[in-house]
This record gives C-alpha cells, structure tokens and sequence, in this order.
C-alpha cells in the first residue's frame, strides 16, 4: 500500500485493515518525513487558535466541493497531487483535511438506523398521491358533469390536499376548556357502573360469572312460589322441600312422576348423543308444594344472581358433565399423519455473523434470490450466488470446506447413491480445502468439462476459476462463447480425473491446469498465484462500501429492495458497489443508467467491462443487457448494445469505423462515452477528446478522430489482434483482478 497523505489519515483515524495497518506503521518509522507529517497532522489538528478556509474560496481549486472529492475518493488523479502539496504547505487547509476525514470517519462507521415503520410509510407514498389524485378526479368529474352545462370542458386543476397539522404541533388546549370534558367522562363511567351494579343485583347478567345462562322455555309454567302456602302471619316459613332429603309429609298423596317430554334441541345444539351425558332437557311440569324424595334434585348455581326465595324451575342450569364423559363414541378414522421429513441438505453456511458475510440462494418457488442467514442449510438444485466484495464460506457434509471470492454463483447437486458432492461453477472463483481429511473428492462441472478432483493430502487446498470471454464483433445471444476454467494447487496435491476418462493429471503446488474444450493439458508450474486465490481481504473503500450494502439486505426482504435503496448513499463507492450487485440479479438498469451521468465519469470503464462480462456469459443474460439498455434508451439502447460486442478486424474495414467516429457527436452522452471505449480499446489512443464536454469543446478532438478515419488508421493494434483488451489501452490480459469473478450481470433465473 503506497504512504500518501490519504492513506496517513486513515492510518490515524484507525479504518485500515490489520495488515494495511502494520504496512503503513512500518513505513512511518522507517521514513523521517512520514513521521514528522504523522506528529504535524496531530500538533495542527489540537490548535484551537487555527483559522479555517473561507467557505467561498475557490482560488487554487480549494473550495469545500474539492475537499469532498479528495476525501470520497472521487478527485481526478491529475488533480490529486497539487491538492496534496497545498495541504502540505499550509497548516490551516491540512487541518481542515484531517478533520473533515476523521469526523467521516466517525459518522460513517456507525451504520443510521431507520424506523421500520417510517420505511413501510415512505414506500407507501407513491401508492396514496396516486388514489389522491384519482379521488380529485372523480370529484371533479362528477361537479363538472352535475352544473347542468353542455360540451366537454377541460378538467379543473387538481387541488392540493389540504394540510393536517400533526397533534405533536398543535397549541395544547386551556384549562377552561378541559374540564367539561373530564365531567362528561367522569359522569359517564359513574353511569355505566351503576348500570353493570343494577343489572348484576336484579340477575340480568345471566347467573354467576363463567356458566352459561339460563335457558328459559317458551310455554308458561306454574312457579313454586304459586303451589306453596305463604306462611302465617308470626309464624315459621314453609321448609323449602327443594334442598331437603326427606319423604312426602304426612297425609299427602305422591303425585305421579310425569313421564319426560323431549324437546327439540337449540339451534347450534349437536344432536348425537354422547357418552355419559345426562339425558335430554325435560319440559318442566307443575308440581306441588312436596317433591318425591327419589327424584334429583337440582343444584342452584352459587352467586348472587337471583334474590333470595324458591328458584323458578324454567330456570335451572342442569350441571354439566365431565370432560371425560364428553368424548364422541367411535370418532371418525383419520388418516395418519406421516412424520414431516427433514429437508436434505448437502451443507451450511458458516461464515461467522461479526464478519457481515451475503450469501443469496435461489428460490425455484418465488422465482428470485434470497439471503440465506447464518447456519441456513444449502439445499441441493438451488443455485448459490455471492456478490463482489464478499467473502462467504460453506462447509460441505463430505467434509469440504467452500470459500467464495468475490461475484460468484455454483449450484450444488448431489448424485444418487454416491456421497461426493457436484458444484457446478457458472462463474467466478471459488477456494476448495479439506478439513484434514486426505483422499477427499470432489465431483466439479465448469465450462462444459466435468470431472472429479481429489484432495490427495490433508492439506491440499484447490483455487478455481472460471472466465467467460466475449468474442469481438460476434452476436452473443447466437454465437457460443467459450470459457476458460483454471485449477490452481495452492498446497497439496490434486488428481483431476475427467469423466470422459481420457485424462487423469496429478499435479501439484505451485502449478495450474486448464481445462481446455478441447480437454485438460498438462499441469504448468507457476511463479504467483493470482491475488484473488491467496488473499482473502478486499480494500478499505469496498470492505466499508460492501458492510453498509450487507446491512440493506435482510432475510425476508426482497434482495433487490435493499440494493436499490444504497443507489442513492452518499458514497461512490456504495453506488457502485450495489449497481454492479443488481446485474448479478438480473437488473442492468441502474448499469445502463451510470453511462449517461457525467458524474459517474471515472467509473465508466469499469461500467462497461461489467456489461460485456455479463453478456458474455450466456444468451439469456446478453438478452437481459439488451433489455436493460433498450428500457433506458429506447432504439439507442440497441445500438449501444451493438457496439458493447467490441469489433474485429473485418468489420472496421467495412466501413463501421465510421460509426464510431460519428457516434463521437452523438447528442446523447452514453453513445459518445461508448463509442469512445471502443476507439481508445482499438487504437490506444485518446486525442484529448472527452464525451462529458459540451459540443463546443470537444470539436476539435472529433476533427481530429475524423483524419485519422480518413487515413485508414482506426484498426486493430497487433496486441489486440485476439479481442478487445479488458480496459482501453491496456493489451488484452486473461488473468482477473484481485476481487475480479466475472464482475455483475448474473441471470435473474439460474441458467440451465
């Protein structure tokens, strides 16, 4: 990591990694100048005495927008290094730098933490300003429609909704005009407790509280008050036969025991009858002042629910029977129910939570990606998808540890009646170890090749690849694209059996086997391994950029909800990050959409290498780019999916340089800036021309690309014989980036 001022700051402000910062410390001590710079940045920081630069100083490109840039990464290098020697020579303007960066640095390393609710409300705005301004319309159809004039006239203008003050602002009201309020509301609850005191005393409440109430009969029947004597005047009360165990009196006749009338059940009653239950509710029956003493007596239900006196026989609550004796004799068979059968899984993902690891897998159901949680099994045939920037690691049941390296996506199939797992790598990079297990294989599809590689020794570890090439000139959605697959042998050794059986290679660390379409060549040794296979870390602008688009995407939120929401972050390097992330799902809008933003100039480049990776990847997904440009442009977007494809040699001297040279005056941004690609990528030259400048001054570049046309010299330089380099002017390189899988543009739906 090279020592420049923007790295001292972070190295103070502490947002390095662990080995970024022994790096930076280590060259501080070695170097003088470093030191007294790390000690000055401190002294001007704690002088409180300092003046700061006027907000509207603009001489010397020192206005608060530059200050912005250089600290957001965003600063043209040319511009870099006389801001830099500025801070250098003035305390006051090093001063402003260092703590502007450590007040962001602060700020930005606390994630702001958005209400639920507030998010719900604001995503429901559209919805309501679109039945406000439907309800406007029906009203003033219907008042243009009822005043009783002829014709059709034009709509009256909408209203605006009228303004709700909310309660928090309104003017708290005076005492004088609480207190009848609070009278009303103490006078009602004083009536409804009378009310509820009256209706319990007078039983109106339906007996004691918990049993059913009374079910009284529709025939009038004679009271026991009406059959007995009133008692005499002095005298003793007549004993309530009712609750008494004794015999008729004496010189009294027993009345019969009538015969029990069944009624008809209530509405809702069931009608089976139950084993134990009492017997159907008899009709009650007049009876006299005694009561034969063999037949049950009723039980009054305890509580106040009746004044004292005989009880109305109309109105017994029969006890209930035991719960025991309530079961339904011989129920209904019902069919067994079979034990639910664990999902069959092939492994877990494991990354720990604190590392703020994504890994999304593939819903066949819902058709879309979700995020798989922490521990969350990896069913086998759905697809598996990693972003940039990310590091997730799965561990397989065959005792295989998986790490993935930036934008990649495998799906994980399991073979009938064999344990070896099968990872299919659609692209990007993967590192495949054992857990101390020797002999451990490992069945791999990628490119059209398939095999098995086996871990010979505990330690062998395994780094591959696969990279998609776009063919120059060649129509992707028509044309096959080859891929070129790479098995690096970190440490070990490594036996790749093809299934064709025609090749069984044992190669070991340091070396490379590449599986041609053609077949598996010999193992070549190496001086280095490619970045992204030894080092698992990403820089400090994509490790802060990928923390906060983690954070957006939750587990039962759509995945392309949260991406589209950190479009709009404050940081570039977010933006960035969760464009290039929602071509890998399938959405190249926001892609499309970068190449006309001025803003966005730095970027394109590496714009423009994402589209061409994600077309290269198969038909559906250069349909997907096509469609993505063609919504954004219109009949232009075709044309720039056209010149995405790149140029061979043939097709320049028939007379399509030319339409890159005139694209060069297109009106719209995004043809000049790709047409410019193109040219730089071809020629390697630039000729002072800019797309982002006015017409005005990007004439006399566009004179100049029109010479060089009419001279027969826009044509292939012999580097780039073979294809168009990765980025313009550098000569065509198959080796990836640090965090370089195929960058975006996955396919919204697994490709088969």
């Amino acid at each position: 990591m090279r020592l420049t001022l923007r790295a001292l700051l972070a190295y103070l402000d502490e947002i390095l990694e662990p080995e970024d910062t022994e790096d930076i410390g280590k060259r501080i001590q070695e170097s003088e100048v470093a030191s007294a710079l790390l000690h000055r940045v401190r002294d001007v920081m704690r002088r409180l005495r300092l003046q700061a630069p006027q907000v509207d100083q603009t001489g010397k490109g020192l206005d608060p927008n530059t200050v912005a840039e250089y600290l957001d990464h965003v600063l043209p290098d040319d511009r870099v290094p006389d801001f830099e020697r500025i801070c250098l020579e003035s305390d006051m303007h090093l001063a402003e730098v260092a703590s502007c960066h450590q007040i962001l640095a602060l700020v930005l390393g606390e994630p702001a933490e958005v209400n639920p609710a507030s998010r719900e409300h604001m995503y429901a705005l559209p919805q309501v300003a679109a039945e406000l301004e439907a309800m406007e319309a029906r009203q003033g159809g219907e008042s243009s429609s009822g005043d009783g004039r002829t014709g059709v006239g034009p709509p009256p203008p909408p209203r605006r909704p009228r303004p709700v003050v909310p309660d928090y602002l309104r003017e708290p009201a005076g005492r004088r005009r609480r207190f009848p309020w609070a009278v009303a509301v103490v006078l009602l609850i004083g009536v409804g407790v009378i009310g509820l005191v009256l209706a319990d005393h007078f039983g109106l409440l339906g007996g004691d509280r918990g049993e059913p109430v009374a079910r009284e009969t529709s025939k009038p029947v004679a009271s026991v008050d009406d059959a007995q004597p009133s008692a005499p005047e002095g005298g003793q009360a007549p004993v309530d036969q009712r609750t008494t165990d004794v015999g008729p009196a004496e010189g009294t006749t027993e009345p019969p025991v009538p015969e029990p009338v069944e009624t008809e059940p209530a509405p809702g009653q069931p009608t089976g009858l139950v084993e134990g239950a009492p017997s159907p509710v008899t009709e009650p029956t007049e009876v006299g002042p005694e009561r034969p003493s063999n037949v049950d007596e009723p039980v009054l239900p305890p509580g106040p629910t009746r004044p004292s006196g005989p009880a109305d026989p109309a109105t017994v609550t029969l006890p209930k029977a035991p719960v025991a004796d309530r079961l339904v004799v011989n129920p209904p068979d019902e069919p067994a129910r079979e034990e639910a059968k664990p999902p069959q899984h092939v492994g877990l993902f494991v990354s720990d939570a604190s590392e703020h690891q994504l890994l999304l897998q593939f819903d066949p159901q819902s058709h879309q990606w979700n995020r798989l949680p922490v521990q969350g099994i990896l069913v086998p045939g759905r697809p598996l998808l990693s972003f940039p920037a990310f590091r997730p690691l799965i561990a397989l049941t065959s005792g295989l540890r998986v790490q993935f390296r930036g934008g990649t996506q495998i799906n994980l199939q399991t073979v009938d009646g064999q344990e070896v797992p099968l990872i299919e790598l659609k692209f990007g990079h993967l590192v495949v170890g054992t857990v101390g297990k020797p002999e451990t294989r490992l069945r791999l599809s990628a490119g059209g090749r398939t095999g098995t590689l086996t871990f010979v020794d505990p330690e062998s570890r395994a780094a591959i690849e696969t990279i998609w090439t776009l063919i120059p000139g060649s129509d992707p959605e028509k044309d096959p694209v080859e891929a070129v697959v790479n098995i690096y042998a970190l440490s070990g050794r490594l036996v790749w059996e093809a299934d064709d059986g025609l090749a069984k290679i044992e190669f070991k660390t340091p070396s490379r086997l590449a599986l041609g379409p053609t077949g598996a060549g010999p193992a070549v040794p190496i001086d280095k391994f490619p970045g992204w296979a030894v080092s698992s870390s990403v820089d400090t602008l994509d490790r802060g950029a990928s923390r906060r688009l983690e954070e957006a995407i939750q587990v039962d939120r759509p995945v392309t909800l949260g991406l589209k929401e950190r479009l709009d972050h404050r940081r570039s390097e977010v933006r960035q990050l969760a464009s290039r992330c929602l071509g890998y799902v399938g959405d190249f809008g926001s892609l499309a959409d970068v190449l006309n933003d001025p803003e966005q100039k730095l970027d394109w480049p590496d714009y423009i290498e994402e589209l061409r990776q994600a077309m290269a990847r198969g038909p559906d997904v250069a349909a997907q780019v096509r469609s993505g440009l063609e919504g954004a442009y219109g009949t232009d977007g075709a044309k720039l999916y056209r010149m995405l494809w790149g140029y061979n040699a043939q097709q320049l001297i028939d007379g399509q340089d030319a339409e890159l040279v005139d694209a060069l005056d297109h009106e719209l941004l995004a043809m000049r800036v790709v047409s410019f690609w193109n040219l730089n990528a071809i020629t390697g030259a630039q000729l002072y021309y800019r797309p982002e400048n006015p017409l005005s001054k990007r004439q006399k570049a566009v004179r100049t690309w029109r010479k060089r046309l009419e001279n027969g010299e826009i044509r292939l330089k012999p580097t780039a014989a073979g294809g168009l380099p990765a980025r313009p002017g550098v000569p065509a390189d198959t080796s990836p980036k640090k965090d370089a899988a195929p960058p975006a543009g996955s396919p919204a739906a697994p490709t088969p």
